[in-house]
């Protein structure tokens, strides 16, 4: 049952069963508060992927930009931001951006859809809800006409309410949960004959500009990288062999940060670096933007993430990740602390194990920079142990070091 007590704050995150056994309806209804709803606003595709690859199922995100807007600058709700830029021989640009699809102002769109182009999740899924009913009545009257669209093929539609005319729904293979080798190597041709398909829909219906998404990633499991070069080699193709407008803009356009990074990395791999320099815009509102020293707010709790070498941070507790034999020196950041903190962090962490029943050790911080390290025994992933860790964290309230208020805890992230 959700708690309405949340309203109108709260989201819905709809977890189905695999898209084709969508109509037993089986879901679990998990209500977000919005400051959980704003992080989803940022990584809602990888977020879908995980869930997909660790549970078999489909997440549908629902109306997190409502529940990601309420307060101000949590919102993460992103800007356009322009990533890389070039003009083609042919006049072309092509570019690559950071931003959401459903608000990304261009000529037409490109839906990562199924062969019977029902939009229940991923993109589709958003495309679909932003830019209303008409959407899913239009691609119901394709499928009657002319029946499945084939993998590799694409179709359009007017767009409803979405900020464009067009939307080209396009079929990229689906591949199994982490795909061999062999596997990617044969669905390949496929996403080619689909990027190959969107070009041609651009063409004939003398689009101005696209936004093309990595295609058949995220839920459809192909390897972002591989997907990435291919989109790009095959519009380098299409425009050697084929004479595009030369006030054409192909935009490739993802949310998520690993795909824009793959992206990025697939046109300068082909066209050399970018003709603008910087950003276009802020890539999210306020505290969101992401970096590798990012801040989030959740009430009076400040969330960073950060890269460095931990043994070297001024903070009030420190937790490791160490093996059930309390080895200190397996483990690349293990080792790390052991070195700073010196010999003695070993051998207190080896008297007191055999007399704690838990798999959280405690010891001092010697010679870091902090009052305690908590040794976690992760032999594997487990719900239990998460709450050992937020019951060493309670039990501890009194400790000295509790005073610090703010207190400050740095995790370290080597094994996930």
């Amino acid at each position: 049952m959700i708690d309405t007590s949340f309203s109108p704050q709260v989201i819905e995150v709809c977890v189905l069963r695999k898209l084709q056994a969508m109509s037993d309806k089986e879901q679990v209804r998990i209500p977000l508060v919005s400051e959980q709803a704003a992080i989803l606003a940022r990584c809602g595709e990888a977020f879908c992927h995980a869930v997909n690859v660790k549970f078999n199922c489909t997440a549908i995100l629902r109306n997190v930009e409502e529940a990601g807007s309420f307060g101000s600058n949590t919102s993460g709700v992103l800007r356009a931001e322009k990533r890389y830029s070039t003009k083609l021989s042919s006049g072309v640009e092509v570019s690559v951006w950071k931003d959401d699809l459903t608000r990304h102002k261009v000529d037409a769109v490109v839906n990562a859809a199924n062969e019977k182009l029902k939009h229940g999740g991923g993109l589709a899924q958003a495309l679909s809800a932003a830019g209303g009913p008409m959407i899913q009545k239009y691609s119901d009257a394709i499928i009657q006409k002319k029946g499945k669209v084939k993998v590799g093929e694409a179709v359009h539609t007017s767009a409803g309410d979405l900020p464009c005319k067009h939307i080209i729904h396009a079929v990229g293979p689906c591949l199994s949960p982490n795909p061999t080798k062999w596997e990617t190597d044969q669905a390949a041709p496929l996403l080619y004959n689909a990027i190959n398909s969107i070009l041609r829909i651009v063409l004939n219906e003398n689009i101005s500009s696209v936004a093309i998404p990595a295609l058949s990633s995220g839920l459809f499991h192909f390897p972002r990288d591989r997907c990435a070069d291919i989109i790009v080699k095959t519009i380098k193709q299409f425009d050697e062999f084929t004479r595009f407008r030369s006030n054409l803009e192909i935009r490739l356009v993802n949310n998520d940060e690993p795909s824009v990074q793959e992206m990025e990395r697939a046109v300068k791999a082909i066209w050399g670096q970018s003709s603008i320099s910087g950003t276009y815009s802020g890539a999210v509102q306020g505290s969101m933007a992401f970096s590798s020293n990012s801040r989030f707010q959740f009430r009076n709790v400040t969330l960073q993430l950060k890269t460095g070498a931990i043994e070297e941070e001024k903070v009030d507790v420190i937790v490791n990740t160490i093996s059930a034999e309390c080895n200190l020196s397996m483990g690349l950041i293990s080792k790390a602390i052991l070195n700073k903190a010196g010999s003695k962090i070993q051998d207190e962490i080896s008297r007191r194990k055999h007399s704690n029943s838990t798999n959280v050790h405690v010891t001092k911080g010697h010679n870091l920079n902090c009052e305690a390290v908590y040794h976690t025994v992760c032999i594997v992933r487990s719900e239990p142990m998460a709450t050992q860790v937020d019951w060493i964290f309670i039990s501890n309230s009194g400790h000295s070091y509790q005073s610090l208020y703010p207190l400050s805890v740095l995790l370290s992230v080597d094994s996930l």
